[in-house]
Formats: C-alpha cells, sequence, structure tokens
C-alpha cells in the first residue's frame, strides 16, 4: 500500500490512526514562568549606546532570545524606544519583558542608564626636545572623542631624570597623565617621555 511508504508527503500526521511511520516527529514547547530583576543598571557601550534585551532583565532567560519582546516606557508611562544614548544617562526606565506565544507570562523591572566607559588615551606623544628647550612647549596627550561627553586632562606627576653619562641625551622627563570626563570616569595613566638631547658646544 502506497499510503505506508514513508516517502508518501501525507505520511507525517501525528494524530492520524492509519500512519504508522515511528519517526515523525512534534514540537513541544513549554512556557516556563520567569521573573525580573527589581532594578538593573545599563551601562552604555564605547559608541554611548546601547539596547535591552531579555538576559539583562531576566537571570537566567530561558528562551532564545528573538522569542521575547521588550516594552519600554519613561518615568510618565510615555513608550520609549529600546536605544538608548547619552541623552538617556541617569534616567530610569520601566521594562515590560513577555513571551507572545506564551500570553499568561510576563514580568517588569526598572532599568537605569549610566555611562561607565572611560576616556581612551589616542597617543602620549613621546618626543625628543632640545636640552635648553621648554617642556611647556610639548604638547599633551591626547584623547579620543569620549563616548557620551567631554573630557579633561591632568597632569598627575612629573619626574627628571639625570643622564650625565650619556653622549646623546642630558635627561629624560617622565609625565603621567590620566583623563575623566563629565560622568567622573576616568582613564588608564598616560605615560609620556619627553628626551633631552645633548647640546654641543
Amino acid at each position: 500500500d502506497d499510503s505506508d511508504d514513508e516517502t508518501d508527503p501525507t505520511d507525517d500526521a501525528i494524530d492520524d490512526p492509519d500512519d504508522e511511520d515511528d519517526h515523525d516527529v512534534a514540537a513541544v514547547f513549554s512556557c516556563v514562568g520567569f521573573a525580573c530583576e527589581g532594578k538593573v543598571n545599563i551601562s552604555l557601550n564605547n559608541e554611548c549606546m546601547d539596547t535591552i534585551t531579555a538576559d539583562m532583565m531576566i537571570n537566567p532567560a530561558v528562551f532564545p532570545p528573538e522569542m521575547y519582546e521588550i516594552t519600554v516606557t519613561d518615568e510618565h508611562g510615555n513608550p520609549h524606544p529600546n536605544i538608548f544614548d547619552a541623552t538617556d544617562v541617569g534616567e530610569c526606565f520601566r521594562v515590560a519583558v513577555s513571551v507572545p506565544l506564551c500570553p499568561d507570562l510576563g514580568c517588569w523591572g526598572y532599568a537605569c542608564i549610566e555611562d561607565k566607559f572611560p576616556p581612551q588615551f589616542e597617543t602620549c606623544n613621546d618626543t625628543i626636545i632640545n636640552g635648553c628647550s621648554s617642556i611647556d612647549n610639548v604638547l599633551f596627550p591626547t584623547v579620543e572623542n569620549d563616548n557620551c561627553s567631554m573630557s579633561t586632562i591632568r597632569l598627575v606627576n612629573e619626574t627628571l631624570e639625570s643622564m650625565e653619562c650619556d653622549s646623546q641625551f642630558v635627561g629624560v622627563v617622565t609625565r603621567s597623565f590620566v583623563a575623566e570626563d563629565t560622568g567622573g570616569n576616568i582613564s588608564d595613566t598616560c605615560t609620556q617621555t619627553i628626551m633631552l638631547e645633548r647640546i654641543d658646544i
């Protein structure tokens, strides 16, 4: 009988009493309950942007990411797109997480937007100058554009080491700098080396 042939396109019904094929597969989906964190802090990335995903609000997120639906509202209940930038820093939003395939499941919590990304130095501007020149003319290190705000560069330490026995240099100045943005984030230390060239008299 052709109806029992496994190649028969109709031979795939899991509820057909005449179907003797034991290889038919039925998809099983279980709506497992979940709970949201009451409040989470979201730090913007190096491009000063971010979106909220289910695993930021739920631990653990039991379903694949694409199965969740994220709804964001501001403190006044107005809808807010699920993308955040510098204008949202310091604000908290109500975030509802649901699974459309499980209409009885859902939770909500608050997400507060922060900028925790420190400034990054682009170059420390190491250089060689005439030993009689003023180091005040040496450029400070430069900072890449901070992700969310302006940065201020500060000189935090400066040392001078004499090199009396060196035929090329009379000394070396070592200066240490840090950069701080308006959010109070402080960079790693940038160490600048200024070689003081010996002058033949």
